[in-house]
């Protein structure tokens, strides 16, 4: 599994996150202390990836911060157990 390093602006508007994912499962992609959820339901193995817009669960523009964002991956035959994997991703005004 490999998941991108992210760097994003307001002025660009929004934020490519980008994953190869190599196992089936459902997948839930959250940026931690949940300002939004992005994906929550089955995904197949292979490239993936998801747009965030910079803005919260509300449609608030987030503030500037280090944010850490999280793909939870529940358990598949490869990975019986799930397994979790966390990145930073810095926004700024």
């Amino acid at each position: 599994m490999l998941l991108r390093l992210n760097i994003i602006t307001h002025a660009q508007g929004s934020n490519k996150i980008s994953l190869n994912n190599t196992d089936f499962g459902i997948e839930s992609q959250t940026n931690y202390k949940e300002a939004r959820t992005l994906v929550n339901e089955f995904q197949g193995a292979g490239f993936k990836s998801v747009i965030w817009d910079g803005r919260d669960n509300f449609g608030k523009k987030a503030a500037s911060a280090i944010y850490i964002y999280r793909l939870l991956v529940e358990a598949t035959p490869a990975h019986p157990e799930g397994y979790v994997l966390s990145r930073k991703m810095m926004l700024v005004e």
